[in-house]
């Protein structure tokens, strides 16, 4: 049986990775485990003793499993580190899942992840697949298990080498490479600017901006599934960028069928992604999209010439 290699992804948050770790040792299917852990902040004694029981839960739950671990000697900072370890885990594998250490996963995701990359490997319009949807389900018109988007989710997620190459494209010039691809007409204006602002930012700090803009301009789709199959646990003064909580859809706590008795439905909904996106990023306030417009014409000549 082929096995599906997890690359997990930690950093001194040894209690939500001994909760992420639990929730995988359901799986019924042979796995690979992979481990990359960032390094301590200079001179943070709390961080090293963190990081020390990091490797003590792994051990805990994966020793016999023989994990492949990389741990980094000083603190590559979150882009970097999660960028660095992608790559690592992609240099050693075909195809894989990708977890940070806050992720708690639907007990056959697992499965029906290995059977998506076995069944979807040579669809080179296909960049992804998200276990966690966040997509309110009211907005979701459809009656189809299986469906093809524009939006990726990161909370839990599967890919292949030859399409994780795409992202060696950096953020640079995110104007001209989001209106090459013509991003406005699949996910609307506001998204657009939406991204493009957070391509300018917040990007810089965090690592999913590098996926989004270079999945974007290979046209990649990405396989969601109905049901929320992922779940984030990491809401604390610890975290990166999500410190607060924000809604998440319930993680389904069903049975799932097999892949084969899915129904799916291999195609985009241009109309539908415009109205998720802008609930997903809350963007249907009138007077925050009238913020997001005005900040686009003020730079707007900026981004021309750049």
């Amino acid at each position: 049986m082929t096995v599906l290699p997890i690359l997990v992804t930690c950093f001194a948050r040894p209690d939500l990775l001994e909760r992420s770790l639990s929730s995988l040792m359901e799986a019924s299917i042979p796995v690979q485990f992979f481990f990359h852990i960032d390094g301590p902040r200079l001179d943070n004694a709390e961080d090293v003793v963190a990081i020390e029981r990091c490797k003590g839960v792994i051990e805990t739950f994966c020793g016999e499993k023989n994990p492949i671990i990389k741990c980094s000697s000083k603190n590559l900072g979150v882009r970097e580190a999660m960028l660095s370890a992608i790559s690592w885990f992609f240099n050693q594998v075909e195809f894989g899942l990708i977890l940070e250490e806050d992720i708690l996963l639907h007990p056959e995701a697992l499965k029906i992840a290995l059977d998506c990359l076995i069944k979807f490997k040579d669809d080179l319009t296909i960049g992804a697949i998200s276990l966690h949807n966040n997509v309110p389900e009211r907005l979701i018109r459809h009656h189809y298990d299986i469906y093809l988007s524009n939006i990726i989710f990161l909370w839990g997620w599967a890919t292949w080498r030859n399409r994780w190459v795409a992202t060696s494209g950096g953020i640079e010039n995110p104007f001209q490479r989001l209106r090459y691809c013509k991003l406005y007409k699949k996910i609307g204006f506001i998204g657009f600017v939406y991204f493009l602002k957070f391509l300018n930012y917040k990007a810089k700090f965090s690592w999913d901006g590098d996926v989004l803009l270079n999945y974007w301009e290979h046209d990649y789709r990405t396989i969601l599934f109905r049901e929320n199959l992922a779940w984030n646990i990491g809401f604390d003064s610890r975290a990166t960028h999500t410190k607060k909580q924000i809604l998440q859809r319930p993680i389904y706590t069903g049975v799932l069928e097999n892949l084969t008795e899915m129904k799916c439905f291999m195609d985009t909904d241009r109309d539908s992604e415009k109205l998720i996106v802008k609930e997903v990023f809350e963007l249907k306030s009138l007077k925050l999209r009238f913020q997001y417009i005005k900040w686009f014409i003020e730079n707007i000549r900026n981004f021309i010439n750049a």
